[in-house]
């Protein structure tokens, strides 16, 4: 809001940023705020929502993986006395299965792109043009059997340190660079206190939407909860 009325942010401590010259068109339209605040949802709450369902669906399904995860989350909370980011960064088997989720269920699995400038793909000779629209096929990369052996099966230890160390680093694409704290922290508060198990009517494997641009199960995931 403060972008469409006045073309700046004001800082934490309420001081404003540099002024804006009442000459210069640096304030937003409303179109451009509402695709804006849409990208913020989509990227913030749909992308974390999916991860941890798609993860909770794994975990229904492969009890020791879950019970492994719970014990370690236990662990740790206690160590720690509280949940908190150091904690939740402290749990390294937690990353390696939400890893693995992303493996199989890559947010956008078909993203695309524009080339910005005129490259060269080392070591193919195949040169890309600028304006040039590209698909990246991140759900192929995710499923071939060549670097991720077994593709259909859910294994954290595919994210070893080991096995790491022996891929290629663009055949992982999930969704961008960082920790995915907000999942984290909500399996965290989850399965400390909750085992989960399939319930009724949940197909295996999941069928997706065909039509949407997200991994979307077509007939949701309906789980059991019980407390530990």
């Amino acid at each position: 809001m403060q972008l469409m009325n006045k073309g700046y942010i004001k800082n934490d401590d309420e001081r404003s940023s540099a002024a804006v010259p009442d000459d210069r068109e640096e304030k937003i339209t409303m179109l451009q705020g509402a695709a804006q605040t849409y990208i913020f949802w989509v990227d913030g709450f749909d992308t974390s929502s999916s991860t941890m369902t798609h993860c909770l669906y794994e975990l229904a399904l492969h009890r020791e993986i879950q019970d492994k995860l719970a014990e370690e989350i236990n662990d740790i909370l206690e160590e720690f006395g509280s949940l908190s980011y150091q904690s939740v960064k402290a749990i390294p088997y937690l990353h390696k299965v939400v890893s693995e989720t992303l493996r199989k269920y890559p947010v956008t699995p078909i993203p695309n792109r524009e080339c910005i400038e005129e490259i060269e793909l080392p070591g193919t000779g195949h040169r890309i043009t600028k304006g040039t629209p590209m698909i990246i096929p991140v759900f192929g990369l995710h499923s071939d059997p060549e670097i991720y052996p077994e593709p259909e099966k859910f294994n954290p230890d595919k994210f070893s340190e080991e096995n790491i160390a022996q891929k290629y680093q663009y055949a992982y694409l999930p969704f961008g660079e960082g920790p995915w704290n907000c999942t984290k922290v909500g399996l965290v508060s989850l399965l400390s206190k909750y085992r989960f198990t399939l319930g009724p009517g949940v197909k295996v494997p999941l069928m997706m939407v065909k039509t949407n641009f997200v991994q979307v199960p077509a007939n949701g995931v309906t789980l059991r909860i019980q407390m530990r």
